[in-house]
């Protein structure tokens, strides 16, 4: 069986492709050393390969390098014509129809973190949520249900109420604001290695990760639903924040029954992320991403 074919039968990363002239020159072309050197050592190729092997979508990924690329009004520009990614980025770059097309054009994130299968999963779920048409269209919709989802629980485990951006009501820097309150309870919750140091600095960011965590974790079964999920969460704790002035207590910590009830609603959360990944990635099955 010839190696692409057999790529085909058993991963979902379909296909892997590192095109333009900065492979040939040397030449970074946005990408950082590290990166490079990750993209063209076959022991890393083939680690990324397997981490894709559980994903419920195909993927075709292109890493393009050279002066074409290197555009800053390509970074993130989300979904486009397939002709126009091989008349302006590299001529071989071509829509799978039974995958979602991905075509990297640098390591653009701004501690040039080097692209590791996660960061490369992370930066996929940058593109969805860049798309326009077909499932990418549903992301910001999605983020803005499922944050009044986690704000509900912030206001009935630890009193925090939404604070609005407008009027007099907007938090002073003695107070917890919202993205400040989602980022503490992020970090809490989350159990990806970002959310475990403390390190989810925006809530944009732990739906990436969270992006990254269901493309890429093992998948678990559960009694209480038919999937799989690879999502999941830490318990709400005893407080958020440990700065004075910036914590907030959990006012029912000790009480079993709302335990109970917290960790049945974080694995609803969990699953109502999967669901909503695997709906925006059917919607964008046959079309070319540009990150």
């Amino acid at each position: 069986m010839r190696f692409r074919d057999w790529l085909q039968k058993e991963f979902a990363l379909t296909d892997f492709q590192r095109v333009g002239p900065g492979w040939e020159t040397g030449k970074l072309h946005g990408y950082d050393q590290a990166s490079a050197k990750l993209l063209s050592d076959p022991k890393a190729v083939e680690s990324l390969h397997k981490r894709f092997q559980s994903t419920k979508h195909d993927f075709d990924l292109y890493f393009a390098r050279g002066p074409k690329a290197n555009k800053a009004e390509f970074r993130e520009k989300g979904v486009v014509d397939p002709q126009w990614a091989a008349e302006n980025i590299d001529p071989s770059i071509k829509a799978n129809p039974n995958a979602i097309t991905v075509v990297f054009v640098g390591n653009v994130g701004a501690e040039k973190i080097p692209m590791t299968p996660w960061i490369i999963a992370h930066r996929i779920a940058h593109a969805v949520s860049s798309a326009r048409g077909g499932g990418g269209g549903e992301h910001r919709k999605f983020i803005d249900q499922i944050e009044r989802e986690f704000f509900e629980l912030l206001k009935t485990n630890y009193n925090f109420e939404k604070k609005s951006t407008y009027g007099m009501d907007v938090p002073s820097r003695y107070t917890v604001g919202n993205d400040e309150a989602l980022r503490m309870l992020f970090n809490a919750i989350g159990t990806m290695r970002s959310a475990r140091k403390g390190l989810v600095s925006r809530p944009n960011e732990f739906h990436h990760e969270v992006f990254a965590q269901y493309l890429l974790g093992k998948k678990v079964q559960d009694d209480e639903y038919d999937d799989p999920s690879s999502v999941n969460f830490n318990s709400l704790p005893k407080s958020l924040g440990k700065s004075r002035g910036k914590q907030l207590h959990h006012q029912y910590h000790d009480d079993e029954h709302m335990t109970y009830d917290n960790d049945s609603r974080l694995k609803h959360i969990a699953h109502w992320y999967e669901s909503s990944f695997d709906k925006m990635l059917d919607g964008l099955k046959g079309k070319v991403l540009v990150m």
